[in-house]
């Protein structure tokens, strides 16, 4: 990735991410309003979230100030146990070391941090870890494992119902997928869907930094007064919160904007209102860096009186401070601007504070450049050795998974041969089981054959006995007609019709029917020797499974009457258990 590149993105991060993307807490309250608030506050937890909310606060004011309410949260955050404290407060150093380009500290403080929330199964917090994580490895241009980060971040902000951090973990993602490729067309699409996001949720500082995003997209394709329209938006929307600071930020977009398009009056406007809305946040570094992008503006509009009141006043302040490039390029214009003027002297003397500045700004510069590259070997140094142990795993596995599908064919094997021996086993006992079952289905079959036949028999002797009664009947009524000689015979015609159809059937069915169920009778006598010839009669019936309905019909009674006997029965039998039925306590007989 290019310097250009590099530095791109270190001004979208200053210019277009507002605090909110950067820090936990919210920062609508001054700074004054925060210290006072924790002075009254005496709980000790609040107290350290407070001194958190004070170093987010001061990330865009005075790095010093933010590590140091950072350290003072982290060391009351390990002495009172506070975990949470204790990991926000890492977030914020790490914030400090990495806009100081100390990435190494950086990577082992949301290392540290990382541990502790995934300990704490804190995901909301391991997802902010992972988001500095991912600005690590994009200040030091791998943009691959940035993106990695990010996203991991954004799926569990996602799956947490994190709607407003994951609409920041968005902006991250588009900034490293879309715009440091300059692929402006796609990235103005995905902040744009981000913005509506943002005002779905009525979120203040998102829809801010939503607006400066897509603005600034716009500003890049050439479309200026959309651009200008958003950041106008944005202003107010700083002003009503009282951010100077993003205030000021919007303004500097604003001049860049006018002066481009050659409007230097409205140019000279916001840049001037941006200084004086930066000078009320009191960071004299950004203060300056605006001064600077001011005398710029008027030493390339030859406006050179206020150039050099502006790069003059850059330079003083630079020296004084020890700002390597503010005061380089301060002195670089001035030395040009009085040569111009024929002012050898004061030309030849910035021009000679350029080349000291310069000399120490590039030896800055390649300090850093070192740290860096130091950094980001390291970094895929220790990605390469996690690659390598992942192969090695790969090869272990593959491995153990050779070894084991061995020893399943194996097993496999063994269980086909146990099997097939079981099989013909089970065979052999099934076939010998067919063979019982089939002879068992024989003989019920025979039984039911029989079962049939006393049936029929019965039926058909029950019709004789129906018949001879009826002729019985018949000769009965008509005796009288009958001469006194022929009157006797008809009388022993009847007697003898009458003793056929007594008892003489009855002892032929019992006598079949004791063939076939031998020891019925026998059982029933020992459950209850008083029963009656038609309880037996009865039961035999029943026990040959006939209905009741039949019943009644060969015993010349009524359903009702049947279903009675079979009732008084029952008790005879002394089944008590109603869910034992008549037929089938028989049939177990």
């Amino acid at each position: 990735m290019r310097t250009s590149k590099i530095a791109f993105l270190r001004n979208l991060l200053l210019l277009l991410i507002s605090a909110s993307a950067l820090a936990v807490n919210s920062q609508t309250n001054s700074l004054d309003s925060l210290k006072t608030t924790l002075s009254k506050t005496i709980d000790q937890t609040k107290q350290i979230d407070l001194l958190n909310e004070i170093s987010a606060k001061y990330y865009y004011i005075h790095y010093d100030s933010l590590m140091s309410f950072a350290e003072e949260a982290f060391r009351r955050s390990v002495a009172a146990g506070y975990t949470d404290g204790e990991i926000v407060a890492l977030h914020r150093k790490c914030d400090y070391y990495i806009n100081t380009g100390d990435f190494k500290t950086a990577g082992h403080l949301i290392e540290q941090a990382e541990r502790l929330a995934t300990k704490t199964n804190h995901k909301v917090l391991l997802a902010e870890s992972y988001l500095i994580r991912g600005d690590i490895y994009g200040s030091i241009s791998i943009f691959d494992q940035a993106y990695d980060y990010y996203n991991s971040a954004l799926q569990i902000f996602n799956k947490e119902n994190q709607k407003a951090r994951a609409l920041k973990a968005e902006n991250r993602i588009c900034l490293t997928l879309y715009v440091y490729n300059d692929r402006h067309e796609k990235a103005l699409e995905v902040f744009q869907k981000v913005l509506k996001g943002a005002e779905a949720i009525h979120d203040k500082e998102l829809i801010v930094t939503g607006l400066n995003n897509v603005a600034a997209m716009y500003g890049k394709l050439g479309e200026n007064d959309k651009a200008l329209e958003l950041f106008n938006r944005a202003l107010r929307i700083n002003l009503e919160s009282r951010e100077n600071f993003m205030a000021a930020s919007n303004m500097v977009s604003m001049a860049s904007i006018y002066a481009s398009s050659g409007n230097n009056d409205a140019a000279a406007f916001y840049y001037s209102k941006a200084l004086e809305y930066a000078g009320n946040d009191k960071n004299v570094l950004v203060r300056n860096l605006l001064q600077l992008r001011r005398g710029i503006f008027y030493y390339k509009t030859e406006d050179i009186e206020h150039a050099i009141n502006d790069l003059d006043e850059v330079f003083t302040v630079s020296e004084q401070a020890g700002w390597a490039e503010p005061a380089m390029q301060s002195a670089e214009l001035l030395a040009k601007i009085y040569e111009k003027q024929g002012n050898e002297q004061l030309s030849l003397h910035y021009l000679k504070k350029y080349i000291e500045y310069l000399k120490i700004f590039e030896s800055e510069g390649n300090t850093r450049k070192m740290a860096e590259l130091e950094v980001k070997y390291d970094f895929e140094k220790e990605a390469l050795r996690i690659e390598a142990l992942n192969r090695r795993k790969t090869i272990l596995l593959s491995s153990a998974l050779i070894t084991s599908i061995l020893i399943i064919i194996l097993v496999i094997i063994l269980l086909i041969h146990i099997r097939t021996r079981a099989t013909s086993a089970k065979l052999k006992h099934k076939n010998e089981m067919l063979e019982k079952e089939q002879i068992k289905q024989n003989l019920a079959n025979q039984l039911e054959l029989r079962n049939k036949e006393i049936t029929s028999n019965i039926i058909l002797l029950q019709k004789k006995n129906e018949i001879l009664t009826g002729i019985a009947d018949k000769l009965m009524k008509a005796k009288h007609q009958f001469t006194e000689q022929n009157r006797d015979f008809i009388e022993k015609c009847i007697v003898e019709l009458r003793e056929n159809t007594d008892d003489t059937d009855w002892k032929n069915f019992e006598l079949q029917f004791n063939q076939i169920y031998e020891s019925f009778y026998k059982k029933l006598d020992n459950i209850n020797p008083n029963l009656t010839v038609n309880d037996r009669r009865l039961c035999a019936y029943l026990r040959l499974n006939m209905t009741t309905k039949e019943i009644a019909a060969l015993t010349n009674l009524s359903v009702h009457s049947v279903e009675v006997a079979r009732h008084r029965l029952r008790k005879k039998l002394q089944i008590d258990d109603p869910s034992i039925l008549l037929v089938s306590f028989l049939e177990h007989l």
